[in-house]
């Protein structure tokens, strides 16, 4: 499926809300807001993505978070990346190599104009975001073109992890840990009911990697892991066993080895919440 071969429709309109809130979360990938966010808006055009509505989603997520510092040069990548396809678009799809590339060659506009920060604290977004392209290029080509109808090179699935973990930073600082933590809780029971038991445990250790990220606390991987395991374990038997055991698990896992640095009502209530959900989703659209 490619975005630019579908009629308006709400599944295109879906689309790019989707890529706006990607958009918002990987531009706060860094607390204070850098143009990270140009790894998804030059990833979109490989999936087929119009770069006029994309480039005013990109420059509206500036404004949005308040950093209008980033406004020309972000006007720059748009007029950039708006030539690339219009060179390109009656030719193959770009690959990942070449859109970091462009990427590159976009971010100059924020590698000159930006004199807020010291060249050493630029050179890092500026190279990252060509790494983010790659990365999430290889990401959404192939769940663009594969979906979950077949299966996924190990390339492609390196990928996937490393673009959830990021986007999971992201959406810590965009909203809050305990939303990312709603929303894992969720995966790993969506995972553990529909994939293999040891599929369930490299989803939940991935998604463990944003909050060990965001909290510079490693351990944190192991308790998701903890989580994959549980629920891995109990699923066959039945998914709601699985769903209310799981908060209960991540409490137990904090009094035996505690691992979070405290413990409340309000880290509790996150996975109490993404089990919930995961009950009231119907059985027979999961099956």
């Amino acid at each position: 499926m490619r975005l630019k071969n579908k009629k308006p429709s709400y599944v295109a309109f879906l689309a790019y809300l989707i890529l706006f809130f990607l958009l918002l979360c990987f531009s706060c990938i860094d607390k204070s807001v850098a143009p990270y966010s140009i790894g998804i808006y030059s990833a979109s055009l490989s999936i087929g993505a119009n770069p006029f509505v994309v480039g005013i989603l990109y420059v509206l997520n500036f404004l949005i978070l308040g950093k209008t510092k980033y406004l020309l040069s972000s006007l720059i990548s748009c007029i950039v990346f708006i030539c690339v396809w219009a060179i390109h678009k009656k030719r193959k799809a770009l690959s990942p190599l070449s859109l970091s590339a462009f990427t590159l060659i976009a971010l100059l506009g924020y590698l000159f104009l930006e004199n807020t920060s010291s060249i050493e604290k630029l050179l890092p977004v500026y190279f990252l975001s060509a790494g983010l392209t790659f990365v999430c290029s290889v990401t959404l080509q192939a769940i663009f073109n594969k979906g979950l109808k077949y299966k996924f090179g190990y390339d492609e699935y390196l990928c996937l992890i490393t673009t959830v973990a990021i986007f999971g930073v992201g959406l810590c600082n965009f909203t809050s840990p305990l939303v990312w933590k709603t929303v894992c809780a969720i995966s790993v029971l969506l995972a553990c009911f529909l994939f293999k038991s040891g599929t369930g445990n490299v989803v939940s250790a991935s998604l463990g990697i944003s909050l060990a990220v965001y909290y510079g606390n490693i351990s944190l991987i192991s308790v998701f892991l903890i989580w994959g395991i549980v629920c891995g374990g109990l699923m066959p038997l039945n998914r709601y066993a699985a769903s209310v055991c799981l908060p209960f698990t991540d409490v137990l896992v904090q009094v035996i080895f505690s691992v979070y640095n405290s413990y409340t009502l309000t880290d509790f209530l996150p996975v109490l919440i993404g089990s919930v959900v995961f009950c009231l989703i119907p059985t027979s659209p999961l099956n």
